[in-house]
Protein backbone atom coordinates (compact mmCIF):
# COMPACT_ATOMS: atom_id res chain seq x y z
CA UNK A 1 0.00 0.00 0.00
CA UNK A 2 1.43 3.36 -1.05
CA UNK A 3 0.07 6.49 1.35
CA UNK A 4 0.90 10.19 0.77
CA UNK A 5 0.29 12.61 3.56
CA UNK A 6 -0.09 16.92 3.38
CA UNK A 7 -0.78 18.99 6.08
CA UNK A 8 -1.15 22.65 5.68
CA UNK A 9 -1.22 24.68 8.90
CA UNK A 10 0.11 28.07 10.31
CA UNK A 11 3.43 28.78 10.20
CA UNK A 12 4.32 25.45 8.60
CA UNK A 13 5.52 24.99 4.92
CA UNK A 14 2.62 25.13 3.08
CA UNK A 15 0.66 27.83 5.92
CA UNK A 16 -2.78 27.62 5.48
CA UNK A 17 -3.70 31.67 5.84
CA UNK A 18 -2.32 31.73 1.90
CA UNK A 19 -4.59 28.67 0.97
CA UNK A 20 -8.17 29.52 -0.17
CA UNK A 21 -8.64 26.21 -2.04
CA UNK A 22 -6.91 23.70 -4.35
CA UNK A 23 -7.33 21.45 -7.13
CA UNK A 24 -5.74 18.28 -6.92
CA UNK A 25 -4.94 15.76 -9.97
CA UNK A 26 -3.77 12.67 -9.97
CA UNK A 27 -2.23 10.26 -12.84
CA UNK A 28 -1.21 6.11 -13.14
CA UNK A 29 1.85 6.36 -14.48
CA UNK A 30 1.82 2.57 -14.66
CA UNK A 31 0.33 -0.44 -16.48
CA UNK A 32 -1.90 -2.24 -13.59
CA UNK A 33 -5.09 -0.68 -12.14
CA UNK A 34 -5.78 0.08 -8.68
CA UNK A 35 -8.12 1.64 -6.19
CA UNK A 36 -7.27 4.86 -4.98
CA UNK A 37 -9.16 6.65 -1.37
CA UNK A 38 -8.38 10.63 -1.52
CA UNK A 39 -9.49 12.28 1.94
CA UNK A 40 -9.09 15.95 2.77
CA UNK A 41 -10.40 17.57 6.07
CA UNK A 42 -10.23 20.57 8.17
CA UNK A 43 -10.36 20.76 11.94
CA UNK A 44 -14.31 21.08 11.48
CA UNK A 45 -15.24 19.44 8.55
CA UNK A 46 -14.46 17.38 5.37
CA UNK A 47 -13.32 18.77 2.08
CA UNK A 48 -13.01 15.89 0.06
CA UNK A 49 -13.79 11.91 0.27
CA UNK A 50 -13.43 9.99 -2.81
CA UNK A 51 -12.64 6.37 -3.85
CA UNK A 52 -12.10 5.56 -7.26
CA UNK A 53 -10.14 3.08 -9.73
CA UNK A 54 -7.39 4.08 -11.14
CA UNK A 55 -6.93 2.58 -14.55
CA UNK A 56 -3.25 1.81 -16.55
CA UNK A 57 -1.60 4.59 -18.25
CA UNK A 58 -3.27 5.68 -21.35
CA UNK A 59 -6.43 4.43 -20.74
CA UNK A 60 -9.90 6.50 -19.81
CA UNK A 61 -10.00 7.22 -15.94
CA UNK A 62 -6.06 6.86 -15.84
CA UNK A 63 -6.93 10.01 -13.97
CA UNK A 64 -8.04 11.51 -10.64
CA UNK A 65 -9.19 15.35 -10.94
CA UNK A 66 -11.12 17.88 -8.14
CA UNK A 67 -11.51 21.21 -8.56
CA UNK A 68 -11.94 23.89 -5.64
CA UNK A 69 -11.38 22.44 -2.78
CA UNK A 70 -12.39 24.94 -0.72
CA UNK A 71 -10.30 25.91 2.90
CA UNK A 72 -11.25 29.09 3.51
CA UNK A 73 -7.51 30.06 4.78
CA UNK A 74 -8.28 27.20 7.62
CA UNK A 75 -5.40 24.11 8.21
CA UNK A 76 -6.19 20.94 6.75
CA UNK A 77 -4.75 17.79 5.57
CA UNK A 78 -5.03 15.49 2.92
CA UNK A 79 -4.82 11.65 2.44
CA UNK A 80 -4.02 9.46 -0.61
CA UNK A 81 -4.33 5.99 -0.34
CA UNK A 82 -3.49 3.28 -2.96
CA UNK A 83 -3.17 -0.56 -2.65
CA UNK A 84 -0.69 -1.01 -4.79
CA UNK A 85 3.23 -0.77 -3.43
CA UNK A 86 5.07 0.68 -6.59
CA UNK A 87 4.70 4.46 -5.66
CA UNK A 88 6.95 5.97 -8.55
CA UNK A 89 3.86 4.49 -10.79
CA UNK A 90 1.28 7.51 -9.20
CA UNK A 91 2.04 11.09 -9.90
CA UNK A 92 0.32 14.17 -7.99
CA UNK A 93 0.37 17.87 -8.10
CA UNK A 94 -1.47 19.93 -6.31
CA UNK A 95 -2.66 23.96 -6.97
CA UNK A 96 -2.79 26.35 -4.68
CA UNK A 97 -5.21 29.48 -5.14
CA UNK A 98 -6.09 32.49 -3.60
CA UNK A 99 -9.10 33.70 -5.18
CA UNK A 100 -8.30 32.16 -8.94
CA UNK A 101 -4.72 33.08 -8.88
CA UNK A 102 -2.27 30.26 -8.29
CA UNK A 103 -0.19 31.11 -5.24
CA UNK A 104 1.90 26.90 -5.44
CA UNK A 105 2.14 24.23 -7.10
CA UNK A 106 3.11 20.69 -4.98
CA UNK A 107 4.30 17.88 -6.67
CA UNK A 108 4.75 14.26 -5.44
CA UNK A 109 8.25 14.92 -5.20
CA UNK A 110 7.91 17.39 -3.21
CA UNK A 111 9.14 17.02 0.61
CA UNK A 112 6.14 17.88 2.07
CA UNK A 113 4.45 15.79 0.61
CA UNK A 114 4.95 12.64 2.65
CA UNK A 115 5.24 9.01 0.88
CA UNK A 116 4.47 6.70 3.72
CA UNK A 117 4.92 2.79 3.54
Amino acid sequence: MALFYLMSDVHMPIDSRYVQSYHLYIQNFGDRSFDLLVQSASPDRMLLLGLQRMYAAGMPASTYTAHSIFTGYQPFHLQIATNIRNKNSLGIMLEFLQGDTVVARVTHEHSELNKLD
